[in-house]
């Protein structure tokens, strides 16, 4: 994959509407939410892998960073995406539950204030 793929998650996505994946996606974990018990959301697959609860967090967590991005991009002429470090991040995720985790997600994914602006092809021209 060339560094310079416009949306290296679009082989996923299977010609699907990203906006209603991000909807199903938001409705399947908090189905997950409510079948794992406290000890599912803690059990490690080895040492040094995250749990469920913490890649709930870390779902959260890039639905805030992604949507952030995403304005700054339509918002900003010729921005340059900030990276971050998942790692360091995962860091802080020690006293956040597994059902905050899904509550953000999906307060991210609900609204999708900024989704019809994306249809608009003259929106997404005149932010670059």
């Amino acid at each position: 994959m060339s560094p310079f793929t416009a949306n290296p998650y679009a082989p996923f996505l299977e010609n699907q509407n990203p906006i209603d994946v991000l909807e199903q996606t938001a409705r399947q974990l908090a189905r997950v939410g409510e079948q794992l018990n406290a000890a599912n959301m803690e059990w490690r697959p080895a040492p040094g892998k995250w749990n469920a609860r913490e890649i709930l967090c870390h779902l959260a967590d890039c639905e805030i960073a992604f949507g952030f991005r995403l304005r700054q991009t339509l918002a900003e002429k010729n921005h340059v995406i900030q990276p971050f470090d998942q790692e360091k991040w995962a860091g802080m995720y020690g006293g956040q539950s597994a059902r905050s985790a899904i509550t953000t997600f999906m307060r991210k994914c609900s609204g999708l204030p900024i989704a019809p602006s994306l249809s608009n092809s003259r929106a997404l021209t005149s932010a670059g």
